[in-house]
């Protein structure tokens, strides 16, 4: 055979297995049952899994993660208490529901009580007896009102700051008509001058005014200070 003749032969041989399409290759499913599968698993394998699924089936006390890694920590990096420690959580949170219980029943309490007291005043154990309560329920509107004794104007008195002080709390907060005793008009009109005052700057929003705080506490005010006189060529213009 010559050599044209074995090219040409080896060359029909190439196309034919290249154009035959390849078989196509079938999954094979499995059939047999899971017991069965099992018994192919290695004995080390098996007796693993074993082990997962009678921890999984105890009815003990759940553990958490972080517990769970925890035991495999070293003693020194080991959290105190171990599991004890969910019995002391549990404890904690028991403590803090009843404080909470406490405390809401206590300002309920608190409420319910009527009479305002003030700093200095002196009661007996029966001024504390709800009856002695019921009677400080009952607003008994005054019939005295200073704006109209004195005849003057809120509205222009703002600037007035041991006037805006009497009709404040010690907090800064503005005096209900119960505590001011003023006509609906006239505690508007006070109110408004007080929000001036503070809006301005002229009176705290906080608390009393400094000059008053000083004078309460004996303290020497800016008018009891002795002055010098400046050196005019120190003035500052």
């Amino acid at each position: 055979m010559s050599s044209r003749q074995w090219l040409s032969s080896a060359l029909r041989q190439a196309q034919t297995v290249v154009s035959r399409p390849a078989p196509l290759q079938k999954l094979s499913i499995s059939t047999t049952s899971p017991a069965a599968a099992l018994r192919n698993i290695p004995s080390n394998q098996a007796s693993l899994l074993v082990d997962l699924a009678n921890n999984n089936n105890n009815n003990g006390p759940q553990v958490s993660a972080n517990d769970a890694l925890l035991d495999y920590m070293p003693n020194g990096q080991r959290r105190p208490g171990g599991h004890n420690n969910l019995n002391s959580n549990g404890d904690g949170g028991r403590r803090v529901v009843q404080e909470m219980a406490q405390s809401s029943e206590t300002d309920s309490y608190v409420k319910m009580i009527a009479r305002r007291w003030k700093k200095g005043d002196t009661y007996a154990p029966r001024d504390l007896s709800p009856v002695e309560m019921r009677r400080w329920k009952h607003w008994n509107e005054s019939t005295s009102d200073a704006v109209d004794l004195l005849g003057f104007n809120p509205l222009d008195n703002y600037r007035n700051f041991s006037l805006i002080s009497e009709f404040m709390t010690p907090f800064g907060r503005i005096m209900s008509r119960r505590e001011s005793g003023l006509r609906p008009v006239n505690q508007r009109k006070m109110a408004k001058a007080i929000r001036r005052a503070i809006a301005l700057g002229l009176h705290p929003s906080v608390h009393k005014h400094p000059q008053l705080l000083i004078h309460r506490r004996g303290g020497m005010g800016i008018t009891s200070q002795p002055s010098t006189p400046l050196d005019p060529s120190k003035q500052k213009l």
